[in-house]
């Protein structure tokens, strides 16, 4: 089935400040689709898909949450990453997956 679009995307970020792992963190988003606030206490959660950029199947790994604007990335094989995330509202509407961004972990 085709996906909901409810809000505009959310923009993911790569930051280092960890000496053991990367870690994504994004902006949770302001509004809806068609402009209207989207509060913080509406948003219930973020799902971070993931692949190695030289396959074509996506991993999903999901959080729970409002609060959550971060993910340390341990535990991964090292590879070339490619990292896109969607919010999801508490009706269970999922937004369009933000731009990716490439990880290369070692």
């Amino acid at each position: 089935p085709p996906r909901s679009t409810l809000f505009p995307y959310t923009t993911l970020f790569r930051s280092s400040e960890s000496i053991t792992a990367p870690t994504l963190h994004w902006d949770a988003p302001l509004t809806r689709e068609d402009g209207s606030r989207l509060y913080a206490s509406d948003i219930s959660g973020y799902r971070i898909y993931y692949r190695l950029r030289h396959t074509d199947n996506y991993e999903v790994i999901s959080l729970s949450g409002d609060d959550i604007t971060r993910y340390q990335l341990e535990g991964f094989p090292p590879g070339a990453y490619e990292f896109s995330i969607t919010a999801l509202d508490d009706s269970g509407l999922e937004s369009q997956r933000s731009d990716p961004i490439t990880v290369d972990l070692i």
